[in-house]
């Protein structure tokens, strides 16, 4: 599975151009704010510097695969710090009292920041082990799926007519994707193992995704967050 890794990355960079093309890539000209940029060119970046180490793999080219990889000292961080500001950015733009689809993204951005960051630690931390480093790096590329999947799928229903699932369903597919990993893989079947802590990862965030708009903690995080870029 690991060698279809670069098509696998060509597909995640379509969807995120398609679910990110009226609202950032057609417009990279106009009037777009630094997080839009900020969070967006390094969010691009990274995943064209998954397609090229997996085709340098692929092609069994290990020494620049090596060499290109150094990149991510630099480039991991800087996602790491879009992600965190841009999800505080986003609810300090919106007013009060806040909707449950607003306490809802907000928490979805939080976790999508830490889990980044964590991934990104892991797969650095054992960049000497391909086994663990390999799935590692591929998890981050789905840090970045659903974002992208929910607009591009709204993008392409509005254009054929069709309705696109709820989003509570679309965050489901990382899960769906993780199971198929971790069936396809034997050294994923291992507790412990990165595509099977990346999977109870996401279907805990697809639980406080729905749950934790109801509770008054929540509601008082978010309204405390609205201040930190106010």
């Amino acid at each position: 599975m690991y060698k279809h890794a670069v098509y696998y990355f060509i597909a995640l960079l379509a969807v995120l151009v398609i679910g990110f093309w009226p609202s950032y890539y057609s417009r990279l000209f106009d009037d777009i704010s630094f997080g839009q940029h900020f969070h967006g060119i390094t969010m691009t970046l990274w995943v064209v510097l998954l397609i090229n180490q997996a085709w340098l793999m692929k092609t069994g080219n290990r020494k620049l695969h090596k060499t290109t990889g150094k990149l991510a000292f630099v480039l991991g961080p800087l996602v790491i710090v879009a992600a965190f500001y841009v999800a505080f950015d986003f609810i300090a733009k919106k007013s009060m009292p806040y909707s449950e689809g607003i306490l809802a993204i907000h928490w979805f951005g939080i976790f999508l920041a830490f889990l980044f960051a964590w991934l990104f630690a892991m797969a650095i931390y054992h960049r000497k082990n391909p086994q663990l480093h390999a799935p590692y790096m591929i998890c981050t590329a789905m840090v970045f799926l659903i974002p992208g999947l929910g607009r591009a799928l709204r993008h392409v229903g509005e254009f054929v007519g069709f309705q696109a699932p709820p989003f509570p369903v679309i965050m489901a597919v990382p899960v769906v994707i993780g199971l198929i990993m971790i069936w396809r893989i034997p050294s994923q079947r291992a507790i412990g193992s990165p595509v099977g802590i990346f999977t109870i990862a996401w279907a805990a965030n697809v639980a406080l995704f729905l749950t934790l708009p109801k509770f008054q903690f929540w509601v008082d995080f978010t309204a405390w967050s609205a201040t930190l870029l106010a």
